[in-house]
């Protein structure tokens, strides 16, 4: 199905780009193959031990076979998002699996104390701290802490009014037990910009801060059961997760989701397993639920698995014609050449959920009383493919077409273009993604590279508002210098369109590159230090419409380890 969508492409799409992409993709289905995006990491390496887990950035729209791991945004401005990383390149080429739970990590405790303390400063950077630890006070017991502040209180706008901040504070409690595992946390995250509602025409000594800042707050939790009984034929994993987002104005939403996944393995190498979650979630006193079942089974061998199944989906989203869903699921992989080779085909949809938190995360800049509703992925057919070239050199590429209902993108309003409204494809929507990836490590170095292509068919929308058709990337690490870590990286956006909600006029912004430069330096066994620099090209380019990118940012600081 990828193929031949591909070939369709390729013959009859009036788009230059799309069909020299679609050639391309074509050869490499055959020759060589792919995985999901290579990003940093942003794990923190402390006596090789990863102390904090991935954090996955947020988009509106992910291929649904990859795990596209990017560094973590610790905030919410988009302008501003300092980011502190380990030197290291990370890869995941990993198809999510329901039926498998990590518990290699679950079973694998740290030492009995483990920790880092940071703190930095920079050019726009007015605060900066960071501590967590973990302790192991029994073999089965785990607690941790994670503690987290950032101040950025000048911005490019006028240098004086625009701002971010972030406070984070996270525990963490892990149980392991012969027969299960038991994994809980409780969180509260206070988000802010300090431009929000800025009015370009004013002058900025005239301006009430306060009258321009927007605050997030989210308390949550979430608890996890697992499975570990080995030999007992049915595995289970149970999930709960519960929050309350508010703002500072009348924004609310709280949400509940019970998601439950349980299977059996018998004899014959055949998996059956159920699936289930149930959301409820009130946004401004909209009552929003969402129950999906889905069954499926799944057939192993040595060198291929196949899985199939369907997803009933029933929700009340006021905006789609019907309320219950049925969802085809299949999927097939196969590894060849002592698994060098990886081939995956997957044929899924889905009702996507669409929450409030969510939404902030992405654009902290949303109008009051904006139109929340689900996603509806129709379908969505896919094709990956990963080659283990040689042994310090991985080449692929991934491919899907899928088609959207309810497809949402961000629109500045109408009446304060500070502001940004969601607006609804009230058709559907066509999604082709194109991602080739490479990673090449010798004993120093390792270079990466990343090309990922978006051509987004709209029916009521002239277009995808502020989604980028390109998202490049290109990056070297070398650690060859005793004690000293460095990187660099190149990031390219190009193809992103803004338009104001009910006007006539395009924006076509330009493209994006960001050039971003770090050093770690060990001083000690425990001590380090670090700088870091971003947009050394010095662009103002804009990701959202009116929110121009600081420019060159450069920040440092000194960390402890234990």
């Amino acid at each position: 199905m990828s193929i031949y969508m591909l070939v369709r492409c390729y013959m009859f799409s009036n788009f230059k780009v799309l069909r020299f992409c679609s050639f391309l993709a074509l050869i490499l289905c055959f020759a060589v193959p792919s995985f999901a995006q290579i990003k940093d990491s942003s794990g923190v390496y402390i006596k090789d031990t990863k102390l904090r887990s991935f954090e996955k950035s947020k988009q509106q729209h992910r291929p649904a076979h990859k795990k596209a791991i990017k560094f973590s945004q610790e905030g919410v401005d988009p302008s501003f998002s300092p980011v502190f990383i380990s030197m290291d390149i990370e890869i995941d080429d990993t198809q999510p699996d329901p039926y498998q739970d990590a518990k290699e990590e679950l079973t694998a405790p740290p030492s009995k104390y483990e920790g880092l303390a940071r703190v930095g400063f920079g050019n726009y950077l007015s605060g900066f701290g960071e501590a967590l630890v973990t302790a192991q006070l029994s073999d089965a017991l785990r607690l941790g802490a994670d503690l987290y502040h950032l101040s950025a209180q000048r911005g490019a706008v006028d240098g004086r009014n625009s701002g971010s901040i972030l406070n984070r504070f996270k525990v963490n409690a892990d149980y392991v037990h012969d027969l299960f595992a038991l994994r809980s946390h409780i969180f509260y995250r206070r988000e802010g910009v300090h431009f929000y509602g800025y009015d370009r025409q004013l002058d900025p000594e005239t301006i009430n801060r306060d009258e321009i800042r927007q605050h997030w707050n989210t308390i949550g939790m979430q608890s996890q059961i697992n499975d570990l009984a080995l030999g007992s034929g049915v595995d289970y994993k149970l999930t709960l997760k519960a929050s309350h987002t508010a703002d500072r104005y009348e924004a609310r939403e709280t949400a509940m989701q019970l998601e439950g996944n349980t299977w059996y393995n018998s004899q014959l190498p055949i998996v059956i397993g159920i699936y289930t979650d149930n959301t409820l979630s009130s946004h401004q006193s909209q009552m929003r639920s969402l129950l999906s079942l889905a069954p499926v089974a799944k057939w192993k061998q040595t060198f291929f698995e196949i899985e199939g199944g369907l997803r009933f989906t029933y929700t009340n989203d006021s905006l789609f014609e019907k309320n219950i869903f049925l969802h085809p699921h299949a999927q097939a992989s196969a590894h060849f050449l002592d698994k060098a080779l990886q081939l995956r085909a997957a044929f899924t949809g889905a009702i996507e959920q669409n929450l409030l938190q969510d939404v902030a995360a992405q654009n902290p800049f949303i109008a009051d009383n904006i139109l929340l509703n689900h996603r509806n992925r129709r379908w969505a057919t896919s094709l990956a493919t990963t080659y283990q070239a040689m042994e310090n050199l991985k080449i692929g590429i991934t491919a899907e077409y899928a088609q959207y209902e309810q497809f949402a993108v961000f629109n500045n309003n109408q009446n304060d273009s500070s502001r940004f409204d969601m607006i609804y494809d009230n058709g559907k929507v066509n999604a082709l993604s194109l991602d080739m990836s490479l990673l090449w490590r010798s004993t120093d170095f390792a270079v990466y590279a990343s090309l990922g292509y978006r051509h987004y068919q709209t029916e009521a929308l002239l277009r995808a508002w502020h989604l980028p058709n390109w998202d490049n990337e290109f990056g070297v690490s070398y650690t060859g210098i005793t004690n000293l870590e460095l990187s660099t990286s190149l990031l390219h956006q190009a193809g992103l369109y803004a338009q104001v909600s009910t006007s006539e006029t395009e924006y076509s912004l330009p493209d994006i590159f960001n050039l971003q430069f770090k050093a770690n330096y060990h001083l000690t066994d425990k001590f380090n230090a670090f700088a870091i620099c971003q947009n050394l090209l010095s662009q103002s380019y804009q990701h959202f419409l009116f929110y121009e990118q600081r420019r060159i940012q450069a920040w440092a600081g000194i960390g402890y380890t234990f």
